[in-house]
């Protein structure tokens, strides 16, 4: 494994009250969003809640400007500028807008989502999709400008046991890829009323994340509980049970790869439970190539 030298430089510090599950840039980057979730083992309460931070003028500094209690946060989600979509562990969602007169979030709407606890939210225009424990995947519509009305869209079982994640594609927002505990990464298809999946992409172990790769329209990654992150060729996905797909690329970081996101450049961030925090790096030649090593990765 190649490895390279990044540079950080720490902008803020906070220990939440609870377990930390979700940290979310707006698009501009002069706010952050962290949900949390912990489950009180002698009342079985789900406590949580979100915090909000906001970037100085002066140093680049991030400072806590809100906090928010409610029933646990395991995902969010930026719906436009200032509107927040939150996945609740009650099974239900916020959308929190951003009022400027006293930098804090306020509650917009409440909405009921799923009798199961929700796991991850995506959004892309005006969708939004949330995974839950039940291995159910819901597609909402939501208004872009004022983030009222949700209507749901579409509702079905997509994963035997817990959807750990689910995301819109953002070339063709009628594609859900969604990622389970059943060791399966499947492809949906919204038009067709996703009775079944158009692909699955077949992992040893639980799909705990699953992104679009930004710049290359065929290209997805998945992150595994085996500690790996893959990137995926949807040309290449083979359907038949007979035939086991190739990724064309694999890195592994040392815990399971619960959350990733590609940045600039190629650079990919890995939220990897016990492994800690990690960036990767692809070069843009690795894609002329098949690499089932992880030697295209530099981290």
């Amino acid at each position: 494994m190649n490895r390279m030298k990044f540079l950080w430089k720490t902008l803020h510090q906070y220990v939440a009250e609870y377990h930390t599950d979700t940290v979310k840039f707006c698009p501009n980057g002069s706010m952050v969003l962290c949900g949390s979730y912990e489950l009180n083992s002698d009342t079985q309460e789900r406590l949580g809640g979100l915090l909000l931070f906001n970037r100085t003028l002066i140093g680049s500094q991030y400072v806590l400007s809100c906090k928010i209690s409610c029933p646990g946060v395991l995902d969010t989600s930026w719906l436009n500028g200032t509107v927040a979509v939150g996945a609740l562990a009650n099974g239900s969602s916020n959308l929190w807008d951003y009022t400027t007169d006293n930098q804090s979030m306020i509650e917009l709407v409440n909405f009921q989502v799923s009798n199961h606890i929700l796991l991850s939210v995506d959004t892309c225009f005006d969708r939004c999709v949330f995974s839950d424990s039940g291995g159910n995947i819901s597609v909402w519509r939501i208004n872009t400008s004022s983030g009222s009305n949700p209507q749901l869209t579409l509702q079905w079982c997509a994963h035997e046991f817990e959807a750990w994640c689910a995301c819109l594609n953002k070339w063709n927002n009628e594609i859900v890829f969604t990622g389970g505990d059943d060791s399966k990464c499947c492809i949906w298809d919204l038009r067709d009323g996703c009775k079944k999946p158009l692909n699955t992409i077949r992992h040893s172990m639980g799909v705990c994340s699953v992104q679009n790769y930004s710049d290359v329209e065929h290209f997805i990654s998945t992150g595994s509980y085996d500690e790996t992150l893959y990137i995926w060729d949807l040309r290449m996905i083979h359907s038949s049970k007979d035939f086991v797909s190739i990724p064309l690329h694999s890195c592994h970081f040392g815990g399971g790869v619960w959350r990733h996101k590609w940045g600039p450049h190629n650079c990919v961030i890995v939220s990897a439970m016990h492994g800690g925090f990690a960036v990767a790096h692809l070069p843009q030649s690795s894609f002329s190539c098949q690499d089932k090593s992880g030697e295209g990765f530099c981290i």
